[in-house]
Formats: C-alpha cells, sequence, structure tokens
C-alpha cells in the first residue's frame, strides 16, 4: 500500500503492518509505534543518499513490521561493496542520532518528553540491524563480504544458514522470555518474520547470480577489460553447477575436456549466460560446446 511519494521514491506500507497499527491504537501504543516508523523511514532515508551518492537510483521505500527495505530500480548497478557501503550507513546514522541525543541531553541537560524513548529506540534499531540475518543490513553486508572469495551464490547460501541459526537462536530466547512474561511473544513472532524473509532470499539466490553475471557483461562492455578467471570443467558437468564456481569480479572462461582430458573447446562466461536463456541450466558444457561449434560452421 503507497502511503507517499518523495522525491521520485514510493513509500509503501506493508500489509503485515496493518493489524500492528491497529493493535497499537488499542492498547494506546500508537504514539510510540510512530516514533518508531519514523526513525525507520530516516534510517531508510539514509541508505538512499548513499545509493544516490554512488548514481543508484531507489523506487520505493517498504516498511515492515520490523524494519523496511529499500529497493534500487537497477539492481544489477550494485557492486558488492557499494552494498556494503549502502547497507552500514542505516545503522551507522541510528547510532550517530543516539549520541547526538545523547550529548543534548547530558551536556546541554536539555530534555523532553519521550527523549529517552528516542535514545532507546535508535540503539535498538542500529543493533538489531547489524544481525547477520538476510535481508537485514548485516546480513547484507555479510553476504557482500564473502561474495569476494565465495562468489555470489556461495555467499548468499552461506549468509541464509548463518541467518537460519540465528532465527532459531532468536526464537528460543523468544519462548523462554514468552513463558515468563507473554509480553515476549513478539520476539517469536520476529523470528518467524525473520525466517520467512529468509526463506524469500533463498528462492532469489539463482536470480542473484545471473544479476552478478549481467553485470559482469556489462562492465566489460563498458570498461572494455576485466580481470580473467579460467577454469577446465568436464564434458559432463551441467551449467548450473558450474556457475555455483563463478568468482566476484572476475570474467570466466572455461575449457571443457573430456573423461580421457581431451581439450573440446573453450567457452566465455557471456557464451554460458546465452545458452542458459536458450537451452536452460541443465545443458551440459559438452553439448554446448558442440552447439556453438557447428554455429560457427553456418
Amino acid at each position: 500500500m503507497t502511503l507517499f511519494k518523495i522525491y521520485g521514491v514510493k513509500v509503501k506500507l506493508n500489509y503485515f503492518l496493518i493489524p500492528l497499527l491497529i493493535l497499537s491504537y488499542f492498547a494506546n501504543y500508537h504514539l510510540e509505534l510512530m516514533a518508531i516508523l519514523i526513525i525507520v523511514l530516516l534510517h531508510e532515508g539514509v541508505h538512499c543518499l548513499v545509493s544516490y551518492s554512488y548514481h543508484i537510483q531507489i523506487s520505493e521505500i517498504q516498511l515492515f513490521p520490523f524494519g523496511g527495505v529499500v529497493k534500487a530500480e537497477d539492481e544489477l548497478g550494485i557492486e558488492p561493496m557499494k552494498e556494503v557501503m549502502i547497507a552500514i550507513a542505516g545503522p551507522l546514522f541510528n547510532f550517530a542520532l543516539f549520541l547526538v541525543l545523547f550529548l543534548v541531553k547530558t551536556i546541554f541537560k536539555y530534555d523532553f518528553e519521550g527523549l529517552d524513548f528516542i535514545m532507546r529506540v535508535n540503539i535498538v534499531i542500529g543493533s538489531f540491524n547489524l544481525l547477520p540475518i538476510i535481508p537485514l543490513d548485516g546480513g547484507r553486508v555479510m553476504r557482500a563480504t564473502l561474495a569476494h572469495w565465495l562468489g555470489l551464490k556461495k555467499a548468499t547460501m552461506t549468509a541464509i544458514q548463518i541467518g537460519k541459526a540465528f532465527c532459531y537462536s532468536i526464537c528460543v530466547l523468544g519462548v523462554l522470555l514468552t513463558i515468563k512474561d507473554y509480553q515476549y511473544i513478539y520476539i517469536v513472532l520476529l523470528s518467524g518474520f525473520l525466517y520467512y524473509c529468509i526463506l524469500q532470499e533463498k528462492r532469489m539466490a539463482y536470480f542473484l547470480l545471473m544479476k552478478e553475471i549481467l553485470r559482469k557483461k556489462r562492465t566489460l562492455q563498458d570498461k572494455g577489460i576485466m580481470n580473467t578467471k579460467y577454469l577446465t570443467v568436464l564434458e559432463s558437468v551441467d551449467i548450473k553447477y558450474l556457475l555455483q564456481e563463478f568468482s566476484y569480479g572476475k570474467y570466466h572462461f572455461v575449457t571443457v575436456v573430456s573423461e580421457a582430458g581431451r581439450v573440446l573447446g573453450t567457452v566465455s562466461e557471456s557464451e554460458i549466460l546465452d545458452a542458459m536463456s536458450i537451452y536452460g541450466s541443465k545443458i551440459t558444457l559438452g553439448r554446448l560446446v558442440k552447439i556453438i561449434k557447428y554455429k560457427e560452421k553456418l
């Protein structure tokens, strides 16, 4: 549900948040929830500002029950290290705002109703977003960092497994606290919501890999030069398994060999990508080499 649009960016309210707004009204907690949403919106606004500094246009901000998500118009243009800087900016803003308010209260002796609450909210939001759980900022930082060594798909799957472990831990903690006080049931709900988000990211893992390959192809076309990595693979291997071995920031050439070790041919990353769009990901490299050679003879 779209709330408003500012500088071309749509601010949307996730439907999961509507029941929470209704409950907060009847529990006389609606003012506190509105303050939290404003801080979350400022948090996401900082993500937008850093994105703009990298010339990445933002299409929308979506507010969820426990945070927000910024969506870029051109996700192919977001390199992992840029994603790190964009992601870390949000929590740093919350910590900086807490520090400013703390100085205002302690040094300038200025206080007002709700100041302590706003300070606590900033610490909680900043710390919570640093948890290594995708799609939280900490999870995105972890995945982008791992992508340098593992490649985007392996980094995503590793981040997903780590995120699941944290969700299980949060759920157990929530259950133990809820046994003592039912008000902590929100922690159990939080773990469930985060787990749902992780499953969504898992479904997107293949798309993220394709996004990275397309980004590298476009980088090569734009710059005309790129670091290269060579792989040697048996002809019986499917393309989908080969993609897991691709590294971040490198353009790949694959030498295809027979079981006897005889070189059958070499295919580029672009040829592999084109083959996937035509023949699917289950085509073997041996068959792909034959198709390429056949087309060259025509």
